[in-house]
């Protein structure tokens, strides 16, 4: 590749300003009581500065204008179908991270958003294939497909973003894979931003991970996912193959089966989608009794190892492609099955100790209420003596 080490050097220049700049975003932040309180739902205990992102995006927009006048990125269609939907979904984040907003006015946003990157960009999937079967003409459903993706995935990504380190993860490996494959595609440009994403992604997790100092936000989260939801469908584009969607779709396989999954069981236990919960899988680990960095350790393996079959098998085509794709889609099922059980087990141990300890803990309290009884002369508990009562031997 041409400009591999360039590229590389732009990605560690990023990620050095970024963790730069995060902490005086901290000190902001908390200036301002812009602070993510802990509820029950919450995975942490202390009040932690949220909107990170705000850190992310600035030194992103920074690579963006220094690229620019590098001319290694050209201000084309695909730049702005990208670079709009970003600064939307950045004010929509920060808002939101200031004084929650109404679902409907995200989703508003998020579908502009949306639908200006697949207009604009030319997103719309012409036909959708999995590997060893028939591929399926789309016709006016793509940019359909196309928006639903855009929408779908960057509130995926947004409901991921629950522990330490766990999107930043996700962000700076899908980045690298989508970059490799853009590249490998011909299309340089967004290999670069891709780059530049993936070294702010970076730069952002030294203080974020394992212990946080800040959180991503909305501000984050909401941008990070769209770009990468975009940089899946740009890199099926790049390569007009019917079958490489779903092999792009590899890059951010752990966040997506994770969301798909959660969702279908809410919905086969006709639970309400829009009620809060921690019914994700990495919830159940920790709730488990996992910490959280190793559950962030363990999708990142996972990551990391779906992000290489991703780009081996965009680049490569037949048997390989298919047994490499259903494989995972095999063992993400069956990894899924370990969890529930898993949790299932923990939480049923859980019970049981609770359980005891309540018993131990009522047994305490009638000790110490027989003690406190016999100080003051009244029969305990259990007693055959009774108030005001002669013993036997004295009638």
């Amino acid at each position: 590749m041409e400009h591999a080490f360039s590229m590389i050097a732009v990605m560690l220049a990023a990620g050095a300003v970024t963790m730069a700049v995060t902490p005086a975003m901290i000190r902001l932040l908390r200036s301002h009581a812009i602070l993510d309180i802990p509820n029950e739902r919450s995975s942490h205990e202390l009040p932690v500065p949220r909107g990170g992102g705000l850190s992310v995006l600035a030194v992103y927009a920074a690579a963006n204008v220094a690229l620019l006048g590098l001319g290694w990125v050209r201000p084309d269609a695909t730049w702005l179908a990208l670079s709009v939907p970003l600064l939307a979904l950045l004010a929509l984040g920060f808002f939101d991270d200031r004084s929650s907003l109404r679902v409907s006015t995200r989703l508003l946003v998020q579908g502009g958003a949306a639908a200006w990157a697949v207009w604009l960009g030319d997103l719309a999937l012409p036909a959708l294939q999995f590997p060893l079967l028939p591929a399926v003409d789309l016709g006016f459903w793509g940019p359909v497909f196309s928006w639903l993706w855009l929408v779908g995935f960057t509130n995926v990504f947004n409901f991921m973003d629950g522990i330490n380190g766990l999107a930043g993860f996700q962000a700076v490996l899908a980045a690298l894979a989508l970059a490799a494959l853009t590249a490998a595609g011909g299309d340089a440009g967004f290999a670069w931003l891709a780059m530049a994403m993936a070294g702010c992604s970076l730069g952002f997790l030294r203080h974020n991970f394992p212990r946080a100092r800040i959180f991503l936000g909305d501000a984050g989260s909401l941008p990070l996912g769209f770009f990468l939801a975009f940089g899946v469908l740009h890199a099926s584009c790049v390569v007009p193959r019917p079958q490489l969607f779903v092999l792009t779709l590899l890059v951010v396989w752990p966040f997506f089966f994770d969301g798909v999954f959660t969702l279908l069981g809410r919905v086969l236990r006709r639970q309400r989608l829009g009620d809060a919960h921690r019914d994700h899988l990495y919830q159940l680990l920790v709730r488990a009794g996992c910490s959280h960095t190793g559950v962030t350790a363990g999708y990142a393996v996972a990551m990391l190892a779906c992000a290489a079959l991703a780009v081996a098998m965009g680049l490569g085509s037949g048997g390989r492609a298919a047994a490499g794709f259903y494989a995972v889609v095999l063992l993400s099922l069956a990894c899924a099955g370990l969890i529930l059980r898993f949790h299932a087990q923990r939480g049923a141990i859980a019970a049981r100790e609770a359980g005891v300890r309540a018993v131990g803990e009522a047994l305490a309290d009638l000790r110490a209420a027989a003690r406190a009884a016999q100080k003051i002369g009244v029969p305990a508990p259990g007693d055959a003596r009774v108030a005001g009562a002669e013993p036997a031997d004295r009638k």
